[in-house]
């Protein structure tokens, strides 16, 4: 519930101190720079959101972690003013941004075809384990259920 609530505020901050540091907004950077500052904005978010879980699950006694999956669907790209692909608004192509963490995943489907968008955040993958490791983490394998855990170094 924690993640739910304070990842869309912090995104919302995130971009919104990107933007900021723009000198003419916006507005006055190429499509590929304006991609960057939403890429940053939405990596940000996440690393100030698990930052404050962190915090919170500490003072709370809680030792549980969380997944999260974000959507962003942006327009405006490239595009005449007066087209769009999303129906309803005005200007530009759609992009789709995803991001997540943890054990989850988002897919698109297309007709019958489904299409993995994201790659499982999952310790028993080797490069993950080797990505948790390198951040800090620690990787425990059970020796009963054969379950990965992941835990942070105190």
């Amino acid at each position: 519930e924690y993640i739910s609530q304070r990842l869309p505020t912090a995104l919302h901050g995130c971009f919104a101190s990107q933007v900021q540091q723009l000198k003419d907004g916006i507005s006055s950077v190429s499509v590929m720079e304006e991609e960057n500052v939403i890429v940053k904005a939405i990596k940000d978010a996440f690393a100030v959101t698990d930052q404050e879980f962190s915090d919170h699950a500490r003072e709370q006694g809680h030792k549980d972690g969380s997944t999260a999956l974000l959507v962003l669907l942006a327009h405006g790209f490239e595009a005449l003013p007066t087209q769009s692909s999303v129906p309803g608004c005005k200007g530009g192509v759609a992009k789709l941004f995803v991001a997540n963490c943890g054990d989850c995943r988002a897919i698109v489907v297309r007709g019958r075809k489904a299409r993995r968008l994201t790659e499982d955040h999952k310790p028993e993958r080797r490069d993950e384990t080797a990505r948790i490791q390198k951040a800090g983490g620690i990787v425990i394998q059970d020796m009963n259920t054969g379950i990965f855990r992941v835990a942070r170094k105190k």
